[in-house]
């Protein structure tokens, strides 16, 4: 059985226009890459769950793992987006 042809298809963010730059990551001059790569997933992906946003831009930059002070970073990033909850997990949503 075939699918729908209009229904839209999944996919992962491309985010090989940025220049991820794990070295520069934590620095303030590097905030602007990061915001832009943060709304680049949500405009992709929305509804997008918390923790799967922190593994994309942590994959993104090489690593494989998100701790304590990646995900206080970026959650700096998330403060202006919508976002909502279910089931006990935060979920992110395009706003407009």
């Amino acid at each position: 059985a075939q699918g729908d042809p209009n229904r839209p298809v999944f996919s992962i963010t491309d985010l090989s226009a940025f220049k991820a730059d794990p070295d520069s990551f934590f620095m303030y001059s590097y905030r602007p890459t990061l915001q832009a790569i943060v709304d680049k997933i949500i405009a992709h992906e929305a509804p997008l769950r918390e923790d799967v946003l922190m593994q994309r831009v942590a994959r993104a930059h090489g690593w494989l793992r998100t701790g304590g002070r990646f995900c206080g970073h970026i959650a700096l990033r998330l403060r202006s987006l919508r976002r909502t909850q279910e089931n006990g997990r935060g979920f992110f949503l395009v706003v407009g």
